[in-house]
């Protein structure tokens, strides 16, 4: 094999760096950014040329006097097996699933070829640094998107439209669904940003409120590593809680904090407790109430009939006023219509995001709004592991409509959530869990 400008990022992977010198392994660096993109960097800089040239000559006479070597070798250290697959609940999801959950969200989706790129050249690096091995257990699913992402580079449209076939889709699907966070290392992820941080009364009290569940549900157990870990992570939270100064502190709401409730309630005892809601004031809670935190609410409504603009406006105020926010524009992505309702909105909260897609980690954030559900490919059970993943998250679905004005997905849809949303050009009808059905007229941004 010699390995020449062009083909140097699709061979290259084939190279076990580690047995050459320390120069052509930090040189592999530097030619992985010169040869991307169809050589830009080589073509368009002299000196850029001439030391990857240089670089090849070396390289390839290494990889010459390497061969008699490895043929002599093999026999030792072939291994026939292959790495059995660990499912179930780990400290760091392994690099081959998150490069399949990444594969599987361009499922439906129309990406630049530049975008592409990136994604392969970020598999081929990793397949390069060993990251991902060749006796992984899933190896073969990763060949096969390498081969795939490869085919769509070397194409000759700018702009793709990705569709996986529906089997090849649901056995990515159930790879990808196989490994999850410890619970409790997920609870350590988000207690070490809060140090030195201001104005986190709440996250420390809901963190705490999931530490204790967590420690009284014996997860972990207690001869786990990470059981002394969260106990002084409850510890911390309490020398803090003891700090913060509540107008009218009580027993009811003590025990319920502590998981402590009783089986059996008076209705009076029930009345007397206090459950944390949002706090959502004017045109906002006249039209869903005052959710409870970590609620969830659908949103749907025809093509047009303004639902994106009011979510984004709703997104700004639960910004401005509640937490950090996420708004997910699968629909849309980074385009004009994005930015222009944006301006329109003014939705410029310093703790209000986006993202073009739906991303692997949801920590540190209060709410996430998904618009929509069918162009993201998500089904019911994708939902309820979100919300049962992240329990003090609100999640905002927006869905599309049939032609007869109903929401794509059926009722289960609808049982699943809190609040449900129904949005025309002239009025929005709101039902669910905190307030009458009712509505309202003249609430969308014009």
């Amino acid at each position: 094999m010699i390995l020449t400008p062009k083909n140097y990022i699709e061979q290259s992977c084939h190279v076990n760096f580690d047995e050459l010198s320390e120069a052509l392994s930090k040189g592999h660096n530097l030619a992985l950014n010169a040869f991307k993109d169809e050589q830009a960097a080589y073509k368009g800089n002299k000196t850029v040329k001439t030391v990857m040239d240089h670089y090849l000559t070396e390289l390839n006479e290494a990889i010459a006097k390497q061969k008699p070597v490895k043929r002599k070798s093999s026999p030792k250290k072939k291994r026939s097996t292959t790495l059995k697959p660990v499912i179930g609940d780990v400290e760091v999801i392994s690099e081959e699933i998150r490069f399949i959950r990444r594969f599987l969200w361009l499922d439906g989706k129309t990406r630049s070829k530049e975008s592409i790129k990136r994604l392969l050249f970020s598999l081929q690096k990793a397949m390069v640094e060993r990251r991902i091995r060749k006796n992984s257990a899933y190896a073969q699913e990763i060949q096969k998107i390498h081969d795939y992402l490869w085919r769509l580079a070397v194409g000759d449209h700018d702009m793709l439209k990705i569709e996986l076939d529906p089997k090849l889709k649901k056995q990515y699907q159930e790879i990808a669904s196989s490994q999850s966070v410890k619970e409790a290392v997920r609870l350590l992820k988000r207690f070490i940003p809060l140090q030195g941080k201001l104005d986190i009364d709440d996250k420390v009290i809901r963190l705490h409120k999931q530490a204790i569940r967590l420690i009284g549900e014996k997860k972990p157990k207690m001869d786990s590593p990470y059981h002394p870990r969260i106990m002084q992570m409850i510890e911390a939270l309490e020398n803090y809680i003891e700090d913060i100064e509540y107008d009218e502190p009580d027993l009811e709401f003590n025990l319920q904090y502590l998981g402590k409730l009783p089986s059996v309630m008076s209705s009076e005892q029930l009345l007397s407790m206090e459950f944390e809601t949002i706090g959502l004031q004017g045109k906002w809670k006249e039209l869903i109430g005052d959710p409870s935190v970590g609620f969830s609410m659908m949103v749907f409504g025809q093509p047009k009939s303004g639902k994106s603009t009011l979510m984004i406006e709703f997104a700004q105020y639960l910004a401005e006023n509640h937490g950090r926010t996420l708004y997910v524009a699968i629909e849309e992505g980074f385009g004009y219509t994005l930015k222009d309702k944006i301006q329109r909105v003014g939705a410029t909260s310093s703790q209000l995001s986006f993202a073009a897609d739906m991303p692997q980690k949801l920590d540190d954030l209060d709410f996430v709004f998904i618009d929509s559900i069918s162009r993201g490919g998500m089904e019911i059970e994708d939902l309820i592991k979100l919300q049962e993943q992240y329990p003090m998250v609100g999640f905002i679905y927006i869905f599309h409509t049939t032609k007869d004005g109903r929401f794509r997905g059926g009722n289960h849809y609808a049982h699943e959530v809190d609040v449900i949303v129904e949005v025309t050009p002239e009025e929005i009808k709101s039902s669910g869990r905190f307030t009458v059905a009712n509505v309202i007229e003249n609430l969308i941004i014009s």
